[in-house]
Parts: C-alpha cells; sequence; structure tokens
C-alpha cells in the first residue's frame, strides 16, 4: 500500500533476499539473510544509546533535568534491546512460539514508550502554556493506550497499529512546535521526516529486501537526529549559564564591612561568579551593577 509498485523486487535477482509477501493477519517471515540485518542494524546502536544516556545524565543541571534525561536514555536504549533481543531470539530460537510472540508484542509496545520518552525533555524542560502543559501526562496515556491495543489485538489490525504510532508521534510535535523557544524545532522535524521515510520500508516486507532493516537505519537517523537537538541544547545552556539575568564581570576585590554597609547590592545565589549567575533572590537596584557574592565575599563593581 505504501511501496509503489515500481519498488516491487519479487521479479528481480534480488528476490533471492526476501520471500514472498504474506496477507495483512499473518507475520512476515524474513531468509536468512534479513535475520541478520534485523539484528546488526539495531544492535549496532545500544552500546551508543547507552553512553549518550549517560552523557545527558551528567549534563544534568538538576533534578528535573535528571529525571528527563533516565525517561529518555530509558525510551532510547528500550527500543534497541528489546528489537535486538526480538530479532535474534526470532531468528536463531524460533521453535520458542510463545517467547517469541511475547518478545514481538514487546517490540511493538516499546515503540509507544520511547515515542513517549522522546518527547520528555522536550515537555519537561521548557516553558508549556496553561492547555499545552497537559501534553507531559497525555502522551504517556497515548502510550499506555498504544500497549493495551497490542496486548489484545497484535497483529490483527496492522494498519490501524501504524496509523497509532503515526498520531502518537504527530500529536505531541503540534505543542513543542507551539512553544516560544524554537531552538531545536529543526532537528526534532529532520528526525521527524526520518521517520515518515522509514515507514514506506516498515510496511513492505516481500516487496523490498532488507525492509525492516531499512526501516531500523531510518529509525536510528531519526533517532540520532532527535538526540542531537537534545544534547545540543543542553551543551549551549550549559555554556550560556541558566537565568536571564546577564551583568558584565568587572575585576573582583574583597568586600569590607565598610563597603557592604555603604552600598546597594544585588543579592544573588552562586557558587562561582566566574561561571555563571542563578536565580535572583533579592532585585534591588544597584548602583554600577554591583554584585555581592554570599559565598565569596567579593563585591563587583
Amino acid at each position: 500500500m505504501f511501496a509503489p509498485r515500481l519498488l516491487d523486487f519479487q521479479k528481480t535477482k534480488y528476490a533471492r533476499f526476501m520471500n514472498h509477501r504474506v496477507p495483512a493477519h499473518k507475520r512476515y517471515q524474513p531468509t536468512e539473510y534479513e535475520h541478520a540485518a534485523n539484528c546488526a542494524t539495531h544492535a549496532l546502536w545500544i552500546i551508543p544509546s547507552i553512553l549518550g544516556s549517560s552523557n545527558l545524565y551528567f549534563l544534568s543541571d538538576d533534578d528535573w533535568e535528571a529525571i528527563s534525561a533516565w525517561i529518555y536514555g530509558l525510551g532510547l536504549c528500550g527500543l534497541f534491546v528489546v528489537s535486538t533481543v526480538f530479532h535474534t531470539i526470532s531468528w536463531k530460537k524460533s521453535h520458542l512460539r510463545t517467547v517469541e510472540h511475547c518478545l514481538h508484542m514487546s517490540d511493538r509496545m516499546v515503540i509507544y514508550f520511547f515515542i513517549a520518552a522522546s518527547y520528555a525533555p522536550w515537555l519537561n524542560l521548557r516553558e508549556l502554556g496553561p492547555w499545552a502543559s497537559h501534553m507531559r501526562w497525555l502522551v504517556w496515556i497515548m502510550a499506555s493506550v498504544g500497549t493495551v491495543y497490542v496486548f489484545f489485538f497484535h497483529e490483527r489490525y496492522k494498519l490501524v497499529e501504524l496509523l497509532c504510532y503515526v498520531i502518537m508521534g504527530f500529536f505531541p510535535a503540534l505543542v513543542v512546535l507551539s512553544m516560544p523557544n524554537t531552538e531545536g524545532i529543526w532537528e526534532l522535524v529532520t528526525g521527524g521526516v526520518f521517520y515518515c521515510l522509514g515507514m514506506v520500508f516498515f510496511k513492505s516486507d516481500g516487496r523490498i529486501p532488507f525492509a525492516h532493516a531499512i526501516w531500523h537505519l531510518f529509525v536510528a537517523f531519526g533517532a540520532g537526529t532527535h538526540y542531537y537537538a537534545i544534547w545540543r541544547f543542553k551543551c549551549k545552556k550549559g555554556v550560556s549559564g541558566p537565568g536571564p539575568v546577564s551583568v558584565p564581570l568587572p575585576k573582583c576585590s574583597q568586600a569590607t564591612s565598610n563597603q557592604v554597609s555603604n552600598k546597594k547590592f544585588i543579592f544573588m545565589e552562586m557558587s562561582d561568579p566566574s561561571k555563571h549567575f542563578g536565580s535572583t533572590v533579592c532585585p534591588l537596584e544597584a548602583t554600577g551593577a554591583q554584585v555581592l557574592c554570599l559565598s565569596r565575599g567579593h563585591v563587583f563593581g
């Protein structure tokens, strides 16, 4: 349906790399070549996803960012791990029908949670409107509904299943695109384009050789693009420092008791004034942008 007839390779020399298509209610059986490709194309990204997720966690500045990094990392790593385990069992231990069936269901379920986890940094760490803020929990309800659907209707209505993935992928994106902070939006859109292009191959088993493995690659490219957007945002945030306050730093001199008592100061919480400014505690008007560092006893101004 999604792949045009001109992409049908059944009558070409590449037909030996794939089996014939199956009816919509049945599962496609890959060839040995396709089994190997299905395993490799997601196993390759397990270690990078673990390292990348750990990197985001260590870049976190507070508990909320750390939680978002954990959620995103678990979704990212879980996708590649579950997919690799399922395809390996399906290839080498296909006689374990019950185990294979459960893993296949898990492979489909984890996609919903991966989509929800992918939006966690965007929805949790950026400013949202009063209505848009509901998407933070609504996306997890959608993931739960998708999981229940897979449990009861696995492999019965494949087109409905695909539409569920598409709706869940695009619905939260509408909220993200409406955010005042548009940084990283182009990377988010580019990642979405990778996923959409990959869907052409997701439902082309038996028509295009290695179709499912190609789908895996598009998923990896999309996930990598989204990761880059989050990582880039975190790094730039770390360089520029949190908070909207921007005060030039003149020479620092030790504050005496007379200086402190005779001047007006902007009191700010900070551990190292040479790196960044934290939140303003008492926004008093100061002459010459004089700043008192409570932790160091330094006066700037």
